[in-house]
């Protein structure tokens, strides 16, 4: 067996461990989450929109575009309630969501643009671009939530601790481990490291 496969066959063991026993749990533990109840928030106001625009016969672009968004809103609801994000480790699902937000997000952005033109003729369609600008900045914040989880994960990768205030805790050091409260001189190979403490 080659490093390379050991690597990943570690790599699934240890997301197999994160996923609870009972599926009632990962199910809580995702509606109680700030991306679960964004997520939700989300769903919600996409089918809003999209009961909107069926009942004033919109263009059909703007049915498909929010049908869509539904569609990809309900498999990373789906994908997240039953921890399928540990087990296909083959993907960086919180980069997968992050682009699919600010993808949704400028959709959204544009068909609420081109519905809320519509606001003294129909009053429903106008009602559907309100909501689906709603949906945009929904997605927009749970963007923002996916970017600093991910800033989370390569500060505890990279062995760097915060403090309370949010200022980086200068314990990490190039030469290998953590070192006491005292600052010690940068070596002259290694800037980046110190760049990144701050």
């Amino acid at each position: 067996m080659t490093k390379k496969m050991k690597n990943a066959a570690k790599k699934r063991a240890e997301g197999r461990a994160k996923v609870p026993h009972r599926y009632r749990d990962s199910i809580k533990r995702f509606f109680f989450s700030p991306t679960g109840m964004l997520k939700i928030l989300r769903l919600g106001i996409i089918i809003g929109a999209l009961a909107c625009f069926i009942h004033v016969q919109a263009h059909e672009s703007f049915i498909a575009i929010t049908v869509l968004e539904t569609c990809i809103v309900i498999f990373f609801i789906l994908t997240y309630m039953i921890a399928l994000h540990h087990l296909l480790t083959c993907l960086h699902w919180p980069l997968l969501d992050l682009i699919n937000s600010i993808i949704t997000a400028v959709f959204l952005f544009i068909v609420a643009i081109l519905a809320m033109q519509e606001k003294n003729r129909r009053k429903l369609f106008y009602t559907g671009g309100c909501l689906c600008l709603a949906a945009a900045i929904v997605c927009l914040f749970d963007a923002f939530v996916v970017t600093k989880r991910m800033r989370t994960a390569v500060k505890s990768f990279l062995q760097i601790k915060v403090d309370r205030k949010g200022s980086l805790a200068r314990n990490w050091h190039p030469h290998g481990g953590r070192g006491g409260g005292t600052r010690r001189e940068p070596p002259r190979g290694r800037w980046w490291a110190w760049r990144i403490m701050g």
